[in-house]
């Protein structure tokens, strides 16, 4: 006997509802699925509490592909699973690392050579006026994805900003 899909099991996992009224927001519950089991699903939910990691105001997208960066997906690897671009999994990445909850070096499979070089470009750009993360990928040769660049420009305390 299903009570509840899968897909709508995997909704409740991710977006974790803390009350009848987001609960019933879920596709696949309605009223009376809400009027009978409605409490203990919202029960189930608080006995497993977020990592505190994760337990943060960050969107869930952004700690949903941390989580999997955490498990030892690559962000290549979540890009194809989650089917987004891979600029967006770096984005996400850079969102964390400005939070504070992951490091620049646990994201960039990068030598520190290259870390440096990107540092050096984004601290130049960061002088002008103008700042750019387009001007920076050009002085980089367009060798390192803007994604990659926007996780060094978060770790040297900076917000992402457009390209």
């Amino acid at each position: 006997y299903v009570i509840l899909h899968d897909k709508t099991l995997k909704a409740i996992a991710e977006i974790r509802p803390g009350n009848i009224s987001r609960l019933s927001q879920i596709i696949g519950i309605g009223a009376k699925k809400i009027e009978l089991y409605g409490d203990d699903l919202l029960e189930i939910v608080q006995q497993f509490p977020l990592d505190p990691t994760l337990d943060n105001s960050l969107p869930d997208t952004v700690n949903e592909t941390l989580k999997r960066l955490r498990a030892g997906a690559s962000p290549q690897q979540i890009a194809a699973d989650r089917e987004l671009a891979e600029s967006s999994i770096y984005g996400h990445l850079a969102q964390a690392i400005e939070a504070g909850l992951i490091e620049l070096e646990a994201v960039a499979d990068l030598a520190p050579e290259q870390i440096d070089e990107i540092r050096y470009a984004l601290e130049m750009a960061l002088e002008e006026e103008d700042f750019r993360l387009k001007k920076v990928h050009e002085a980089l040769d367009g060798e390192y994805d803007y994604g990659l660049i926007k996780c060094v420009l978060a770790s040297l305390g900076q917000s992402p900003l457009p390209t």
